[in-house]
């Protein structure tokens, strides 16, 4: 058996019938028997290296997680995980770190099964800032919910980083999944369903709040945030922290779960006094960050704007030309934003 379990290593453990032959995506497994619809007539398919495979007759698609929980009839994942242990031993759950994968319970709701991620060297930054920002990975990841007309709901996190979000009081609110893994189908993000979206928080703003920073340096996703954070460090930008706005706008409204505006005014309230943007070096993103700014200046925030290198974000620039745009910022005020707006500096 392989350090992690794989189909081959469940099947030959379970005793199922299989035939090996080589598909377009590399080495495949033909099983006799689909255990989402019961047919016997071999028209299971499934890639051996990555354990994704369909049923030909009942169109289902899986995982290997998937198809150990319906092969051995399993009622909930933790069986699904101490089948997989007894299959690939304990390493089958192990990260490069060697660590078992865990389920995290950080209050109304447990992320998808993962473990700590102790490295970014796939993001060139710092490892530490992995466990600052608690970044996770998970292999074998499943969601479920149950949806408004009273469906049950099933979402795949394998392969992916998972990214904790925090509300201001530091409550665990909802995450997002980012895939690492080769499939160039696979979406990027995932979003979970049935939680609010992310579009409401202020991503790493709990912090912020901690520090009792006055400023804030605003990227967009989480790794632009982390790459901000690690200019901060860096350079020692004094009583600054980066916070992320999960897209190149803030969102308003009195919504069920409020606004990234109702927050910064939470923010304002508690200290903060100035607001830096910090989106994509092109011209969208500098004028939706003036419009930004024209917001933050209604709620008493002063806002400013770095200026990154034409067509990277903070994570792509070098944290010395981010330092660069951050020494070289914009102010914004009502008298300039007009004229800022009509002198792009990426037209």
């Amino acid at each position: 058996m392989t350090a992690n379990a794989t189909i081959k290593d469940y099947l030959d453990w379970d005793g199922q019938s299989y035939k090996q032959s080589m598909g377009t995506s590399g080495p495949q497994l033909n099983v006799h028997y689909c255990p989402f619809c019961g047919n016997q007539n071999w028209k299971v398919y499934v890639n051996e290296e990555r354990g994704l495979g369909n049923c030909f007759v009942c169109n289902q698609t899986f995982n290997l997680f998937q198809f150990v929980k319906a092969s051995s009839k399993c009622t909930s994942n933790r069986e699904v995980f101490e089948i997989l242990r007894k299959v690939g031993g304990e390493a089958a759950f192990m990260s490069t770190q060697n660590r078992p994968q865990i389920v995290i319970d950080e209050g109304p709701f447990q992320l998808p099964a993962s473990v700590e991620l102790d490295s970014l060297q796939f993001r060139s930054l710092p490892d530490h800032y992995a466990r600052e920002f608690k970044l996770m990975y998970s292999e074998y990841g499943l969601w479920e919910t149950k949806l408004d007309n009273g469906e049950n709901y099933t979402q795949l996190f394998d392969q992916m980083i998972i990214i904790p979000v925090f509300d201001l009081d530091g409550g665990l609110v909802t995450f997002q999944g980012r895939y690492i893994g080769d499939d160039k189908n696979r979406k990027r993000y995932l979003f979970p369903a049935g939680l609010p979206g992310t579009g409401v928080f202020l991503y790493n703003a709990h912090v912020a709040l901690q520090r009792t920073s006055s400023t804030l340096i605003v990227g967009e996703g989480a790794f632009d945030v982390i790459a901000i954070q690690n200019m901060i460090d860096k350079f020692g930008i004094i009583d600054a922290t980066a916070i992320g706005t999960f897209g190149k706008q803030l969102s308003g409204g009195t919504g069920q779960f409020g606004s990234q505006v109702s927050r910064l005014r939470q923010l304002k309230g508690e200290g903060v006094k100035s607001i830096i943007f910090a989106w994509d070096g092109e011209n969208p993103a500098y004028q939706s960050a003036l419009k930004a700014a024209r917001t933050c200046l209604k709620i008493g925030l002063r806002p400013s704007i770095m200026l990154l290198p034409r067509g990277q974000d903070p994570n792509e620039a070098d944290v010395s030309a981010l330092y660069k745009s951050y020494q070289q910022r914009k102010p914004v005020t009502l008298d300039s934003i007009s004229v800022l707006m009509l002198e792009s500096p990426y037209v």
